[in-house]
């Protein structure tokens, strides 16, 4: 079925006033929002919304809600962006800067300003290591026989590395073998740079090789596997707030599968050179999530795509708040971690 002008119209109205007000939306509802057409006009469009899968009438109710095909249709045809306010804004800047020091805090303040700023439940994927470049490495000695292993990376700093060293090992040896080591990773991946200290080992004595294997081990720890995805999960109980989770059994259920890792990873899993996706209900694919949406957002550092972060929450979702929040604060997830001011 082909949309006419008016019928977009009347769907549109419905998705946006169901949105706002969690409650089947009436004909009279719709007339007073436009006064052009009569609530008789708009009942017959709405019969023939229901007939063609857009809506669907809840026995209770005399009014209409939108269907999952309403909502895709409303996504891709009709949503506008909202711009957020300026206290969301600086809401955003303050939490992520006042913890831009520490990359495992920054993740869980995005989680928390994502959470916050929608009342759904946010996730966010951290970086895949393996994808990001080395800047810089430092070794400086601690005492006799450990090092602090400072790291520098186009995805943030890590600087609580311990490894062992030679006990004879002064700070000269030790500096002239830092900016070798320096050298030889400086703009690899994080994947690249072990192989590449593992040749630099071959041209070395026996007891810098020893250190050189403590300092690829420490890469192979950073550098989690692409498999291994961590997802913070913040604001879940944000959902119960909502009247689609009300029955407290299935919001249990719902809340423990959210929790559960491989499920927040598939979650996590968008589609490839997009940078903002949505999917709606059964879309997901995953079981449980037939009545809720997930829209997510991916962040790239030095041109690469590192992680991603989302929002869940139901169908009767703010669409274009949410989309417009994940573009600002993954734009500032990439500033922070690449080093520039804001």
């Amino acid at each position: 079925m082909e949309l006419g002008e008016r019928k977009q119209a009347v769907l549109r109205a419905i998705v946006e006033e169901y949105i706002a007000l969690a409650m089947p939306i009436g004909s009279k509802t719709v007339a007073d929002r436009y006064g052009q057409w009569s609530s008789a006009t708009i009942r017959n469009d709405m019969n023939e919304l229901e007939q063609a899968g857009y809506l669907e009438k809840p026995h209770t109710s005399a009014g209409r809600i939108p269907s999952q095909m309403a909502y895709r249709f409303y996504v891709d045809h009709m949503m506008g962006t909202e711009s957020l306010s300026p206290d969301e804004l600086e809401y955003i800047r303050a939490l992520l800067l006042a913890r831009m020091r520490d990359v495992g805090e920054v993740f869980q303040a995005t989680a928390s300003a994502v959470a916050h700023l929608t009342q759904y439940a946010a996730l966010v994927a951290a970086p895949r290591w393996r994808n990001v470049s080395v800047r810089q490495l430092h070794l400086v000695r601690l005492d006799e026989g450990r090092a602090l292993m400072v790291l520098v990376t186009d995805g943030g700093v890590f600087k609580d590395t311990v490894i062992r060293i030679p006990p004879d090992m002064d700070e000269e040896e030790l500096d002239r073998l830092s900016r070798v080591v320096a050298q030889r990773v400086a703009g690899r991946t994080m994947a690249e740079a072990e192989p590449a200290i593992q040749e630099l080992m071959q041209a070395m004595e026996m007891r810098k090789q020893v250190l050189l294997e403590h300092i690829m081990q420490a890469f192979s720890a950073t550098a989690v596997p692409e498999k291994a995805t961590q997802v913070v999960l913040g604001g879940a109980a944000n959902l119960l707030k909502h009247p689609e989770y009300s029955d407290i059994a299935k919001a249990r259920r719902f809340l423990s599968m959210l929790e559960t890792g491989d499920v927040l990873s598939q979650l996590m899993a968008r589609p490839g050179g997009m940078r903002i996706s949505i999917t709606i209900g059964a879309e997901n694919g995953v079981q449980g999530l037939e009545d809720s949406s997930v829209v997510s957002a991916v962040y790239s550092v030095g041109g690469r795509e590192v992680g991603a972060l989302g929002v869940v929450g139901p169908t009767r979702m703010r669409y274009g708040h949410v989309v417009s929040l994940l573009e600002v604060i993954s734009h500032t997830l990439e500033e922070i971690m690449g080093g520039k001011e804001l």
